[in-house]
């Protein structure tokens, strides 16, 4: 991996330095045999070859110096975005979590302490609802979901930076599922679940 950014940021450098140091053979070829035909423009060329050397030294430099920064940059700004991606996010994560976890529990349990736990046949068909919905929902969709649900609730404040509780009543499907468990552990005082770990 390393040797492919190193190619990718100095191929160019490296590559442009292997034409330049063949061309200045060649000047060197060419000046040894003006040294050598007794001329006395050999020293003038001399110094303009170092001119130019120069010169291009401190291009590459710049030109690699440049694309550093612009690396670095972009390593700062996926930063920033990641994190704030994943505040926006790992909450809507962590209680589809907690709504798979709890519903897949319940769902590998015996027909005879589900009946135990839950007592009408309404609630446990609810229950069983609501796991395969979860579970029919893959990581892939659930970020589409959840990428929907934040541009729609960004589009409502943009309207109107002061929406009231009507504009915003429909908190979308990831929040409807945990929602829909949390009335139901309610309504089932036999299940005992902790679902406020990530209230502070």
């Amino acid at each position: 991996m390393e040797g492919h950014i190193a190619a990718d940021l100095y191929g160019e450098a490296l590559q442009q330095s292997s034409i330049e140091s063949f061309s200045t053979s060649a000047a060197d070829h060419t000046l040894n045999d003006a040294q050598d035909n007794g001329s006395d423009d050999w020293c003038d060329e001399d110094g303009s070859s170092r001119e130019w050397e120069s010169e291009r030294i401190r291009n590459q430099f710049v030109t690699v110096g440049y694309r550093e920064g612009l690396m670095a940059g972009q390593e700062a700004s996926a930063q920033d975005g990641f994190n704030i991606g994943f505040k926006q996010s790992v909450s809507a994560g962590y209680y589809l979590g907690i709504v798979r976890g709890v519903t897949s529990a319940m769902n590998c349990l015996p027909d005879e302490l589900k009946k135990r736990l839950v007592e009408t046949e309404e609630k446990r068909r609810k229950l069983k609802q609501l796991h395969e919905s979860v579970h029919s929902l893959s990581t892939s969709d659930a970020l589409k979901l959840f990428h929907e649900e934040q541009t729609r609730t960004s589009a409502i404040h943009n309207e109107n930076p002061n929406p009231d509780c009507t504009q915003i009543s429909d908190e979308g499907v990831l929040k409807n599922y945990y929602k829909e468990l949390q009335s139901f552990i309610i309504e089932t005082p036999a299940i005992e679940v902790r679902l406020d770990m990530m209230k502070q």
